[in-house]
């Protein structure tokens, strides 16, 4: 009754502006050890509660709204208000037994519910960030995965929570529901978390997403419909900062968002206002707009840095800007908190940020000032301010009627539901060029008009072959969802996680192409040449939802530049010596045409079939390309022919040495001796636990010391890391495929792209390899590569899809004992093994598999991630010295698996003879009974 006169209480002028603060404002009080980091979808701490104050005044009265609820065992976070103002959503876990889940506060009764109310229901996931929808629904970000797990089900798979490609947590993903919990269904089907939707005046949901394929790593901001459909990135693809997190919707269309590192600082970093209606990207502005602008800056009086460096200034977080009309923002706020620690490289002391003392803040922008509100108690931070005020209500947006035949066709995969995916051409690349000279080779080429792709003599059989046209396939793959507790060995020496590839489509010649693809999955696609091999792979995982065409001008991130480079080709009249049957309609592209009238190429080839359907050979000067298909029908009776996709390195990849070719075998010159270069190709394993043969193809040689004799190491984002050769499988972001990897030259003796050829030299060939493998040999190789060279993309390699079936799953090792452990971990691999990100797509052709471990083996200091994720780097429990988590730290660094702590330091970072060794010792050792170790 109290805060219903509060709200009744509110001082309003005659233009409905509040004045000086008299409204009420809500947010969470934590412990300090759940400011965590974007990496951290979910963190719980007992003894968090929601409370309100009565006005935004130092003074004000604050009361605690949930601990009747939590009586100080639970935890809160993420209120939201109502557009009436009379309601408060907010996530809760009252207690350790049960899950996070989804409650609303109502003002004017004092009530408290849970929107669903059944407790099975309720705990089959962690339900966070709820937002209301303007059509009384409710968006949310959650593990429960509803529509993933389903799919596993109909795929005959023991449903799991997949993890994010850190192996860390499981994935929290949108979620729709109604305001009585009922029609829950799942939205968004990314590998990484989907975190902070809000709604946006126009009805679609604005949030942050963790894009992270390989080595693009970051949170750029996304919107999606409420139905799913129309997701696509929005903004910071390619702008200054990694994690936009907290974006909130401004009273004039801009949005304010907090922008930090993926790692170090609390989840605080600058607080930025984005121009996001008129820019793509800080330096890219929509049609229109004056050129020499940028699309972020800094709200506050000070600048913030941007990454991990110490900020004098302070950081912000969870910004709420404000509705009344004062150009002002709720913040929560830490001062600087100044300590110091040793350095782990050098062994000296340095200043670093302690832990946040994040309290409620007003920010005024016009007079750049910052007024204090609550302070923290000892130990908790504030977060998460709301200002308790009515608002308009948004745009409602309908969901989409996709029930038709579409929509309701099976996929293949145990479900129902098929998109379409239409690109109206792959040389389309708006500023960023990745389909230019950067993917090229000598002898190939994409004319151009005005530094633009000229479309129009690419599509005329007269003027461009199709030999001429760079990009000929499309391969669609799909992410195998990370199953929990697998060893990262299994998966391999790949910063790619495990995918299946779906198939091929034709490129037609003016770039387009247009094609059916399963629903409701993350969805890989690559620009392939005419021999299979990636010219560019779309590190972003695509989604459509069942009946839905997703549009896009080409193979670039903005939207809001000029139309497509084809549209009004057709317009201009009938496409040059093609045949009359194809001649587009007005805006059609060439996909567009051939799929109209040929409706079964929709559907995605097994093989790399080409077939000329575009050129009029009535015309004189008009040769039709010769048809071509690329299958697998040329492989041996020994080397097995992938099922489903699927590509496992020992079942695929290793009989392509091994197979008998009559006189020789690649492995009659490759067995590690000094006349095959050092490379061995046989069958038997390393010190990994893989086939040697991997290891020797993904992971460079040491480069040694010639004064020392040891490898040597340089310091790369404060950490040490191993100098090594560029290894002959380049894999690790968009232009690395198997046009970089310097086997495939050699196997098809063509001067690529590889990074050996650059910086190595191309040795003197005393061999010719061309002609060795055959096409079918050469097209399962590059499809091995282009997916991310994984050594297995099955995590059950054939048998029974059950969680016990694992392959290298590890069971026993105990999550309640792993504190020890952790402490140790801390200490000796955290400064190193951190979570390093990106702005975007940097072609770097330089970044080798080196860095591996440490951009892989995240530690964060969430005990939760940390133990999922170290789980992965056990292999080996009845042996517990030669697992991957002890045998890298503890190896002699002339063996060059792991670098010293120092730069000079030739001993391993943990001794067999360390307490700190023997800690994980014996932590591994408690779990042989529970793997029937001999």
């Amino acid at each position: 009754m109290a805060l219903v006169a509060l709200l009744s209480g509110c001082i309003v002028n005659d233009d409905g502006v509040v004045i000086e603060g008299d409204f009420p404002v809500a947010y969470v009080q934590r412990n300090v050890s759940t400011a965590g980091n974007p990496t951290d979808g979910i963190m719980f701490s007992p003894g968090g509660d929601l409370f309100i104050m009565e006005k935004a005044s130092a003074s004000a009265r604050r009361i605690n709204i949930t601990q009747r609820e939590t009586q100080g065992q639970g935890d809160v976070s993420d209120p939201e208000v109502s557009y009436d103002g009379t309601r408060l959503l907010f996530a809760m876990r009252r207690h350790t037994g049960e899950s996070w889940n989804i409650w609303e506060y109502d003002i004017q009764t004092d009530a408290l519910r849970r929107i669903i109310p059944d407790d099975e229901t309720a705990n089959l996931g962690n339900d966070v960030d709820p937002h209301y929808l303007p059509d009384g629904r409710i968006v949310f970000s959650s593990d429960r995965q509803e529509k993933t797990r389903a799919l596993m089900q109909a795929e005959e798979i023991e449903p799991y929570a997949y993890r994010d490609e850190y192996e860390r947590e499981a994935v929290i993903a949108l979620h729709v529901m109604d305001q009585n919990g009922q029609n829950l269904r799942q939205i968004s089907f990314n590998q990484s978390h989907d975190r902070n939707p809000t709604v946006l005046m126009s009805g679609e949901i604005m949030y942050s997403r963790w894009d992270h394929v390989a080595n693009r790593n970051h949170f750029p901001i996304f919107f999606t419909n409420p139905d799913g459909t129309n997701m696509f990135v929005h903004y910071g693809a390619f702008s200054p900062g990694n994690s936009f997190l907290h974006p909130r919707e401004m009273p004039d269309g801009r949005v304010m968002s907090s922008l930090m590192p993926l790692q170090g600082t609390s989840e605080g970093g600058a607080l930025v206002i984005i121009d996001i209606a008129n820019y793509s990207e800080n330096n890219h502005p929509a049609p229109g707009v004056p050129a020499g602008g940028q699309g972020q800056y800094q709200a506050t009086p000070f600048q913030v840095p941007l990454g991990m460096d110490v900020s004098e200034h302070g950081r912000y977080t969870t910004p709420y800007p404000l509705w009344d009309g004062t150009h002002r923002a709720l913040v929560s706020f830490t001062p600087f908190q100044p300590t110091t620690e040793v350095n782990a490289l050098t062994g000296e002391l340095e200043e670093v940020e302690g832990p946040p003392r994040y309290g409620i803040y007003m920010l005024d922008m016009n007079r750049q000032s910052l007024r204090p509100l609550v302070p923290p108690p000892a130990g908790k931070i504030l977060t998460d301010p709301i200002a308790i005020l009515p608002r308009t209500l948004p745009n409602v947006v309908p969901d989409k009627n996709l029930d038709g035949e579409l929509a309701n066709r099976a996929n293949g995969f145990g479900g129902t539901g098929m998109g379409v995916l239409s690109v109206k051409s792959v040389y389309d690349t708006d500023f960023l060029d990745i389909m230019g000279n950067s993917v090229l080779v000598e002898g190939e080429s994409i004319p151009r008009v005005d530094g633009r792709p000229d479309l129009a003599t690419l599509r005329d059989p007269a003027l461009t072959t199709a030999d001429e046209r760079p990009a000929r396939f499309i391969r669609v793959t799909r992410a195998v969802p990370t199953p929990p507790r697998i060893s990262m060995d299994m998966i391999g020496e790949s910063d790619f996680e495990m995918q299946e590839i779906l198939g091929y489509a034709q490129v037609e010649p003016d770039g387009s192409f247009r094609i059916e693809v399963p629903a409701d999955m993350p969805l890989g696609i690559a620009v392939t040449d005419a021999e299979g091999r990636a010219l560019q792979s779309h590190t972003n995982w695509i989604q459509v939802r069942p009946g839905e065409t997703r549009t896009c001008n080409g193979c670039h991130s903005p939207r809001r530049a000029e139309g497509p480079l084809n549209e009004g080709l057709a317009e201009a009249g009938p496409w040059p010596n093609s045949v009359p049957l194809w001649q587009g309609h007005a805006r059609e592209s060439m996909a567009e045409t051939r799929t109209r009238i040929e409706t079964s190429v929709l559907s995605l080839m097994q093989d790399l079939v080409y077939e000329d359907v575009w050129s009029d050979e009535t015309i004189p000067e008009v040769t039709a390309a010769p048809s071509r298909t690329i299958d697998y029908a040329g492989l041996a009776p020994d080397i097995p022919a992938p099922v489903n996709g699927i590509i496992n390195y020992p079942d695929h990849i290793q009989p392509l040495w091994t197979r008998n070719r009559g006189s020789d075998t690649c492995v009659t010159c490759h067995t590690g001796t000094e006349g095959a270069a050092g490379l061995d190709l046989s069958n038997t394993l390393g010190g990994s636990g893989r086939l040697a043969s991997y290891d020797a193809l993904m992971i460079g040689p040491p480069v040694v010391d010639e004064v020392t004799g040891l490898p040597r190491v340089e310091i790369r984002n404060d950490r040490v890391v191993i100098v090594r050769e560029p290894p002959l499988v380049q894999v690790g972001g968009a232009a690395n495929s198997s046009r970089t990897s310097h086997l495939i030259e050699r196997l098809f003796e063509q001067p690529l792209r590889s990074a050996y050829r650059d910086r190595v030299g191309s040795e003197e060939a005393t061999q010719d390899h061309s002609g060795m493998l055959n096409a079918s040999e050469l097209r399962l190789l590059a499809e091995w590569i282009d997916i991310g060279a994984q050594y297995y993309n099955d995590p059950w390699g054939g048998q029974a899809r059950t969680l016990d079936n694992m392959l290298g799953r590890v069971n026993g090792l105990s999550e309640d004992d792993f504190d020890p452990v952790h402490q140790v971990l801390m200490s000796s691999c955290a400064s190193c093994h951190q979570a390093f990100g990106n702005t975007g797509y940097v072609p770097d052709l330089s970044v080798t598999n080196d860095d591996f471990r440490t951009s892989r083996y995240v530690l964060t200091g969430n005990p939760t991630g940390d133990f999922n994720i170290t789980v992965g780097m056990v292999n080996n429990v009845c042996q517990p010295e030669l697992s991957s988590l002890l045998y890298r730290p503890s190896s002699d660094p002339v063996e060059a698996l792991h670098p010293g702590v120092g730069v000079n330091q030739d001993e391993p970072v943990l001794s067999s003879l360390d307490a700190e060794y023997l800690v994980i010792w014996n932590w591994i050792n408690d779990a042989r009974a529970a793997n029937d170790c001999p």
